[in-house]
């Protein structure tokens, strides 16, 4: 199974890789370039089964932020809850972050890909993005009522 890689700077995109290979995954590394240490290049053909490409940080803007408003925010946000109040938060977010995943994905990533494994990769977990989505939906439905 190939996993994916964002590789930004510092020592993690570099442990992420080790470890991923040690285990027998094939990783595909999207390095942003100006932040991306050269170094995982050469180690990324070192350790074999790797696609490489490098991106400018503009492309994963979108991105970034579709995953990142998923973080710290809706913890805080569903702390203060609990019961029926929990739950439709919960969903409500889990509607809107895969949303803006799938927007993220069709509007930027899949466009912007140059590297063909990145891009099949990006177009193979799409469904389950969007199944993922359908089935919140549902819960969410079953909540408002």
């Amino acid at each position: 199974m190939a996993i994916g890689l964002i590789a930004g700077n510092g020592t993690f995109p570099f442990l992420v890789l080790r470890a991923a290979r040690q285990v027998g995954h094939d990783v595909v590394v999207v390095a942003i370039e100006g932040e991306c240490a050269p170094e995982l290049e050469a180690l990324a053909a070192e350790l074999g089964q790797t696609s490489f490409s490098w991106v400018p940080l503009g492309q994963l803007g979108a991105a970034i932020k579709a995953l990142k408003s998923g973080g710290a925010d809706n913890v805080k946000k569903l702390q203060g809850l609990s019961g029926s109040a929990f739950d439709k938060a919960y969903v409500d977010h889990e509607v809107a972050y895969h949303e803006q995943v799938l927007d993220a994905i069709d509007k930027t990533l899949v466009p912007s890909a140059q590297n063909a494994e990145l891009k099949a990769l990006l177009v193979k977990v799409r469904p389950a993005f969007l199944a993922h989505l359908a089935h919140a939906k549902m819960i969410q439905s079953s909540l408002s009522k």
